[in-house]
């Protein structure tokens, strides 16, 4: 059950972790260091009992490595999450499930009720979803080769200056190939 009562409850380890974010803002505590300044602030008040872990990674990261580690870590878990939801919508990746996008979802929920914020558990969704919506990007912006039509000549299946993927709308398929035409070359 949450503790809400006893100063070594969760609800009150979270609230000191609060203050430590808010008195050491830029820097933080320092990395692992929320028990160090659990102990700091037991020894302070005179209050006898564990160095207890700060039990919310969002707690953590920002009372250990102040607002600056904790937009990097926010903008860690929006790009493994935006990733994972871009290559499930486009299928460009063969890990772009659904259940990459519910597993990172499951592991902010699970955040707030768990120390594990330097762990592989926490990095390695958030980079494979990254990397899934990177390939995508890749994809995106990578020259597609001209489709051939039936009795195209050699200039067949030839990659075209600019194209994108089938799927963007800035694709040129070919006059041949039912597509828009290419633009005529500068002069």
């Amino acid at each position: 059950y949450y503790n809400m009562t006893t100063y070594n409850g969760r609800w009150f380890i979270c609230m000191r972790g609060r203050s430590y974010f808010a008195k050491f803002r830029v820097r933080g505590v320092g990395v692992n260091n929320f028990t160090e300044a659990e102990g700091r602030k037991r020894q302070e008040t005179g209050v006898k009992g564990m160095w207890a872990n700060a039990h919310n990674v969002f707690v953590q990261v920002g009372a250990e490595l102040g607002l600056v580690g904790l937009g990097i870590f926010l903008a860690i878990i929006g790009a493994g999450w935006c990733g994972a939801l871009v290559a499930w919508k486009h299928r460009a990746h063969p890990a772009a499930m659904p259940e990459l996008a519910v597993a990172i979802g499951g592991l902010v929920v699970g955040a707030v009720f768990l120390s594990l914020a330097y762990t592989e558990y926490v990095f390695f969704p958030l980079a494979l979803g990254a990397a899934a919506g990177l390939e995508w990007q890749t994809a995106l912006r990578s020259p597609v080769a001209e489709p051939a039509a039936p009795g195209a000549g050699p200039a067949a299946g030839r990659r075209v200056a600019g194209a994108r993927h089938p799927r963007s709308p800035r694709w040129r398929g070919g006059a041949a190939a039912g597509g828009r035409p290419a633009p005529p070359p500068l002069p």
